[in-house]
């Protein structure tokens, strides 16, 4: 089966680290968040993907090329304009040949995508929709379905508080490849508009209920929480360098000064310096080549290729974007830097 992936964000709930990168280009555990997702793909058996791209898809396009270092075929469909969740997919249809899934570019999830195939064809469905229980709906759509599985409608992000315990929708749609010719001419939402057409049209539009990990990583908060889950092994995903002590991962090159403290989750890349008397941890993801000053500390914190933070410097709750310079005896705490910020 083919996929769609929806990667023409601007990431603007991620800003200021999206500005110089795309969305999908952000590291995820020192991997970009594209590969992951690809990854997922794969092992769902999906082995041809069109990525819907818009903003620098240069950038996209020089680390995936065509795919086969990921075990995948890869197309580029480069939007001149947004096109919408809708828009992007029917750009598509060139590529597509037979049912595809279509997957939104910011999530990372767990659940199994074949048994979600295998549900798709055993329904005999034209429309399959994964959703997730999550507690607080507030910033999803709910989908609501009857005892057969069958969507009976959506309810766009309802009233914080209003509704608990509901699943929402996941991101992952599977179609049949005759519902092209029922979207509109781009651009359009898929949630907004499509959805509500086959549901007018009744066409047989099923909810796969999912069990495993999920998450929307489109904001800050999320985009820190995914790696303290896959710190804390909630999310498995493969990672880079060896475990020198139990819940520390270093790569290759890097160095430990005489008396810095490393406490556990944390993930190093290869070729850093951690000097003496740095504090390092809970919760904490290092890229590559980066140094972490003598006597500075970090806790669950996102620090990207690159940085250096000065003698000193304390950072808490932030993600600091590539190549940042934090000045010595600076103190950042829940605070997203990127390239532009100068602090140094």
């Amino acid at each position: 089966m083919k996929a769609v992936i929806l990667a023409g964000g601007l990431g603007t709930r991620l800003y200021p680290v999206t500005y110089a990168v795309p969305k999908a280009m952000v590291p995820i555990a020192n991997r970009p968040l594209l590969e992951r997702i690809l990854r997922w793909l794969v092992h769902g058996e999906v082995r041809e993907v069109a990525l819907a791209v818009c903003y620098k898809p240069e950038i996209i396009r020089e680390h995936f090329k065509d795919g086969r270092d990921f075990g995948v075929r890869l197309e580029y469909m480069v939007e001149s304009e947004p096109l919408g969740t809708g828009g992007a997919a029917k750009n598509c249809a060139g590529f597509l040949d037979g049912p595809f899934v279509v997957m939104n570019g910011d999530i990372l999830t767990s659940f199994d995508l074949s048994a979600m195939i295998e549900f798709h064809a055993r329904k005999r469905a034209a429309a399959t929709i994964a959703a997730v229980l999550v507690a607080d709906p507030s910033r999803y759509g709910v989908v609501e379905s009857d005892r057969e599985d069958r969507v009976k409608r959506f309810l766009e992000k309802p009233a914080a508080g209003t509704m608990r315990d509901q699943y929402i929708n996941a991101g992952v749609y599977i179609f049949e490849r005759d519902l092209l010719a029922e979207m509109p001419q781009p651009p359009f939402s898929m949630e907004r508009d499509f959805f509500p057409h086959l549901l007018a049209k009744q066409f047989p539009f099923y909810s796969f209920r999912t069990e495993g990990y999920w998450i929307d990583v489109g904001t800050a908060e999320s985009y820190r929480q995914v790696h303290f889950d896959i710190l804390d092994g909630k999310l498995q995903v493969p990672l880079d360098g060896a475990e020198r002590a139990p819940g520390v991962r270093v790569g290759q090159e890097t160095s430990i000064g005489r008396g810095a403290v490393i406490t556990a989750p944390a993930l190093l890349g290869g070729r850093c310096e951690v000097r003496h008397g740095a504090g390092l941890g809970p919760h904490c993801v290092v890229g590559d080549e980066v140094v972490i000053g003598q006597g500075a500390s970090m806790s669950r914190s996102v620090v990207w290729d690159g940085c250096v933070l000065g003698a000193g410097a304390k950072i808490r709750d932030c993600i600091i974007g590539s190549s940042i310079r934090i000045k010595p005896g600076a103190t950042l705490v829940g605070q997203a830097v990127a390239e532009q910020a100068g602090c140094d």
